[in-house]
């Protein structure tokens, strides 16, 4: 199946190992952008995990995760959000 045919709320398996780099988006709706950084990590082998973690919805989770990185072995750290409370909130009305 080509990369293209690939629906974009499909999970990108990891390649085997620790996790080196961890996704992390706002919610489910930043999955269709951050897939495309997972495909490219499972094509070089580099392991990888992604996670829901809002700063809005649970602040404490991201804190939680925060603290943890470095000791979980993370290298880096990639993140993504939607942005359309920032546009919806900036917009001319």
């Amino acid at each position: 199946m080509a990369k293209a045919d690939v629906a974009e709320t499909e999970i990108v398996p990891s390649p085997k190992g620790t996790p080196l780099v961890a996704l992390i988006m706002g919610s489910r709706s930043d999955w269709p952008t951050l897939r495309h950084t997972a495909l490219v990590l499972a094509e070089l082998g580099i392991p990888f995990t992604a996670k829901i973690v809002s700063a809005h919805r649970t602040p404490e989770r991201l804190v939680e995760f925060a603290k943890g990185a470095r000791p979980a072995g993370y290298k880096v750290i990639i993140a993504g959000a939607g942005g359309q409370l920032i546009f919806r909130e900036w917009s001319p009305r």
